[in-house]
């Protein structure tokens, strides 16, 4: 076991294997590198702290089991009709205001109408 200390970690595909990857660095240089060399569906995650192989691994296993049940309780929820509810910010829209006549306007169209 090396004593090497990784701050990411994730999984790509390359040639239809799934790999997992452990680097250090910065992830978008990483996630370049992988491009250029021909990876696919990359994954990658900065860690919360500089880890060893044996323990990246871990811990992005533990990540994907606990994505994998939010995924099926939200599954459950949705069949049950109980989808989870999303608040979403609506703009209230500003009533028009007809303009208000002068009193001068008044008096003339009042005018106009005795006239005729």
């Amino acid at each position: 076991m090396s004593d090497k200390l990784f701050t990411i970690a994730g999984t790509s595909v390359f040639e239809g294997q799934t790999v997992f990857r452990v680097a250090t660095g910065k992830l978008r240089i990483r996630e370049t590198a992988l491009i250029r060399h021909g990876d696919t569906r990359i994954k990658l995650i900065e860690l919360p702290k500089p880890m060893t192989k044996d323990d990246a691994f871990a811990y992005i296993e533990k990540l994907r089991a606990k994505e994998k049940a939010a995924r099926a309780a939200a599954r459950e929820a949705k069949a049950a009709g109980k989808e989870p509810v999303k608040k979403v910010a609506v703009a209230k829209a500003a009533k028009a205001k007809a303009p208000k006549a002068s009193s001068k306007t008044a008096k003339v169209a009042a005018e106009a109408t005795e006239a005729a």
